[in-house]
């Protein structure tokens, strides 16, 4: 099982998003998400794909606090995959080619909230789909509220009831991209890190949060800080 931790160096919402101090992480989004993947104890390795110039130095920085580093493997990003105009499809299949085992569980660094705790549930949500004819495993969180496009309501009919009582509304969901779980051969024959039946595994809002742009930073920070003391989130 391998972890794959892609990051980008640039950031167009948030300037040096993925190692701007957060809370009390110097090296930041980066620094928290790679304790979290080396407190898990399930990976054969952690591969790590970026351009960050300061991968090096975080990865001293954590091994001076003893950690062990010796399942992490760290893959220059081709420049041609650096800019903001790669697309996630072509950064798949670059990294399929990549991987040396036969499941992959791809994360971000940009969902602080999930916990060491939460990839061992969701590996072990992905063994148990795996015998139900899943084939693979994301993260969603719910979405109960009123949906509506240009043309009128999407997930409700006002014909039958013009407000209903929104837990009564039908499940739809929002894939918050905080885990994706799938066959390594998956990756490399169809170039997607989803299977065609992927199980849905649904986590709180607060637990998939991604941080996007300035705000998400610091709303996830506010609650880092308040909520979260004491690593609580390690």
């Amino acid at each position: 099982l391998t972890a794959l931790l892609p990051i980008r160096a640039g950031s167009q919402r948030v300037i040096r998003k993925n190692v701007k101090e957060f809370a009390n992480y110097k090296f930041g989004l980066t620094e928290l998400k790679i304790r979290q993947l080396l407190k898990v104890n399930l990976f054969s390795e952690i591969l790590i794909d970026t351009d960050l110039p300061e991968i090096e130095t975080i990865l001293d920085v954590l091994a001076s606090d003893g950690l062990k580093l010796t399942n992490i493997r760290v893959e220059k990003r081709d420049a041609s995959l650096a800019g903001s105009d790669a697309t996630t499809d072509d950064l798949i299949v670059y990294l399929a080619d990549k991987v040396k085992t036969d499941i992959v569980l791809w994360t971000h660094t940009t969902q602080p909230f999930i916990t060491p705790e939460i990839y061992k549930e969701s590996i072990d949500k992905f063994q148990f789909a795996l015998q139900e004819s899943f084939d693979s495993l994301m993260t969603v969180s719910p979405l109960k509220t009123f949906i509506w496009n240009d043309k009128g309501e999407v997930n409700y009919s006002r014909k039958i009831e013009k407000w209903p009582r929104t837990q009564t509304l039908p499940s739809w969901y929002t894939i918050n991209s905080g885990i994706f779980i799938v066959d390594s051969m998956h990756m490399k024959n169809y170039g997607d890190r989803i299977g065609l039946k992927p199980f849905l595994f649904e986590i709180d809002k607060l637990i998939g949060w991604d941080i996007d742009d300035m705000d998400d930073f610091l709303i996830a920070e506010s609650i880092a800080k308040t909520f979260m003391k004491d690593k609580l989130f390690l």
